[in-house]
């Protein structure tokens, strides 16, 4: 089963650039890199991280902080001890400090200090390593990742010599082979020159005719500085005021049981602005839909679920893709393409995200079959290839 969470070379090699020495071989950069590497036992920096998500239109995600971070190879759950403070215009100034036993976090907004007891389950260590890889994903903990891309064959590695950030650098572009819906993956790692440090690396790709991008961006970059005792101690300073508080984590809902009843609900159709509810559908089999425009799994839900809607619409089927993230003026611009491009044949709502916590959706796609009594009849949680079938072969069973 195929789950989207609330969303991501070497066939050839070509010198691109005429600068280069007698030793700008990409088997000696990989070897320097790789030395350089594991000399280093920590690093401070300062990290600009973007995103634009496959269906926004720019950049829509931003995140600047201060870093620093000690390699801990026998820490079970990141390999690190890490700290971290959001930095720039507009962030909470939050600060983050994981000690090898908890992960902490405090804010000079408020006098608490939340305990975040990630050694007990791992859904907690998982989510927060989610979180925040994006800050510490700089390649301390191994450069292996880095180095099994452009040692496979199956990629394609091209070699530039390029100032970035007025800085000397390599420029090694990874070309990856297109996978299933995913196109155009590129890998982009720039490479000083005078150190080996990477300090900027990017990642892109296409699906269903929109990018993802993803880049992080290094400066202020030291080597071992850092020391656990001297964050311990800036810590300790920091927090003696703070009130803690043991952070207990939210546990997601069940999805609700087949044989209750569905919660009421209303939505507006994205083409035709009419207003649709549950009571709407009484006396119909109905499939609650519960997706959004910029979930992969969700979009490969789609042929799946018009091709039932043609063959079971004359039986007095109803499909609904309910959608509470594309309301925005700019995703209904989208939409309606969207609908085209796809060809989808039934209505999409406009909802909000009160109506999928009715339901208890926490994952995308999750479908609910409802009964003509209004009934929860069926519950098919993710994407799965053989999605159609299962659809039909409970449909069947039907009057």
């Amino acid at each position: 089963m195929k789950f989207f969470r609330f969303f991501l070379l070497f066939t050839g090699f070509l010198f691109t650039h005429p600068v280069f020495g007698q030793n700008d071989s990409l088997d000696w950069i990989i070897q320097k890199v790789q030395n350089k590497y594991e000399g280093i036992h920590s690093m401070s920096y300062t990290i600009h991280y973007r995103m634009k998500f496959l269906s926004d239109d720019d950049t829509f995600y931003h995140r600047n902080a201060e870093c620093k971070i000690i390699k801990v190879p026998k820490d079970t759950l990141y390999g690190l001890c890490f700290w971290f403070k959001r930095i720039g215009e507009g962030a909470s100034k939050e600060e983050c400090y994981y000690d090898l036993e908890n992960v902490y976090t405090f804010s000079p907004s408020n006098d608490t200090l939340t305990v975040y007891r990630v050694h007990d389950t791992f859904d907690l260590a998982y989510n927060f390593e989610s979180a925040s890889r994006n800050l510490m994903n700089v390649y301390l903990r191994s450069v292996n990742p880095l180095i099994k891309n452009l040692k496979d064959t199956s990629n394609i590695v091209r070699l530039q010599s390029v100032t970035h950030n007025g800085e000397d650098c390599y420029l090694l572009e990874i070309y990856f082979p297109d996978e299933e819906e995913l196109s155009e993956m590129k890998r982009n790692v720039y490479i000083r020159k005078k150190d080996f440090v990477i300090i900027n690396r990017s990642f892109q790709l296409k699906s269903d005719g929109d990018y993802q991008y993803e880049e992080w961006n290094l400066t202020n970059i030291e080597f071992n500085t850092v020391t656990k005792e001297k964050l311990d101690a800036y810590f300790k300073s920091k927090t003696k005021k703070y009130k803690r508080h043991i952070y207990t984590e939210d546990i997601l809902p069940e999805l609700l049981e087949e044989g209750t009843p569905a919660p009421p609900f209303t939505g507006t159709d994205h083409l035709t602005g009419k207003q649709i509810s549950l009571e709407n559908l009484k006396g119909k089999i109905a499939i609650l839909d519960f997706s959004y425009m910029s979930c992969h799994f969700c979009v490969q839900s789609i042929p799946h679920l018009v091709e039932i809607q043609k063959e079971y619409s004359d039986k007095g089927l109803v499909i609904l893709w309910l959608d509470a993230f594309d309301g925005e003026e700019k995703s209904k611009k989208r939409l309606t393409d969207f609908i085209d491009k796809h060809s989808i044949n039934y209505p999409i709502l406009l909802t909000s995200r009160n109506v999928d916590h009715a339901y208890h959706v926490s994952g995308y796609p999750t479908m609910y079959v409802v009964g003509k009594d209004g009934i929860i009849m069926k519950v098919f949680r993710g994407y799965s290839e053989d999605l159609k079938e299962k659809l039909k072969a409970f449909l069947n069973t039907q009057d």
